[in-house]
């Protein structure tokens, strides 16, 4: 194989780089939840002013919703939207959750921007990691490389993440920190809309 075979497609780094953005938006967003759905109601870090239990249970279900979307994520992706499509979808619905949550602490914005983001994480999780699957046939030995490139940029924005966002919250409050996470998904899907 020449050295001109073995380079990754561009296309890798875009998607790569578009995961990132998710991924930094998810954990960013998940990292200040339970503070403040547990925060009270006054004072600069104000929140949901929720019991330690309920929170708990809020954030269980969102979690696992997270998990479960994905499956009928990618059944759609695949039978309906493509993959495409599919992106693009799952990264508006993330970031209209974030601007929910960033906007108002109000239940009714809080648990539909939940419900928009775990959406949105089914539409967009399961249809990247295919799309980087099918830039390389059966059995090219750059597709294990390529994914751990892909895992190298996801796990560097995981850690990263809680970072920002906490100390954006720190200091202007967990709602300032759900924008930096929105601000984060939607450059990373204008991006993706822009260079693929």
């Amino acid at each position: 194989m020449d050295m001109a075979s073995q380079k990754h497609p561009p296309a890798l780094y875009l998607l790569a780089a578009t995961a990132a953005g998710e991924r930094f938006a998810y954990y960013g967003m998940r990292a200040l939840l339970i503070l403040y759905m547990v925060a009270g109601i006054t004072g600069t870090m104000t929140g949901m002013n929720f019991s330690e239990g309920i929170a708990s249970n809020i954030y269980g279900v969102f979690n696992g919703l997270c998990y479960l979307f994905p499956f009928f994520g990618g059944i759609l992706a695949d039978r309906y939207l493509g993959e495409r499509k599919s992106v693009t979808v799952g990264g508006i619905f993330i970031l209209s959750g974030l601007i929910l949550m960033s906007l108002s602490a109000a239940k009714i914005p809080f648990f539909a921007g939940l419900t928009l983001i775990a959406v949105g994480n089914g539409f967009f999780k399961p249809t990247v990691v295919s799309m980087i699957g099918s830039l390389y046939e059966q059995g090219d030995p750059r597709r294990d490389n390529a994914y751990t490139l892909y895992y190298q940029l996801f796990n560097g924005a995981v850690f990263f993440a809680p970072i920002a966002c906490g100390a954006v919250s720190v200091a202007w409050g967990y709602r300032a920190g759900f924008m930096v996470a929105g601000v984060a998904v939607a450059l990373s899907v204008l991006a993706y809309l822009l260079l693929s």
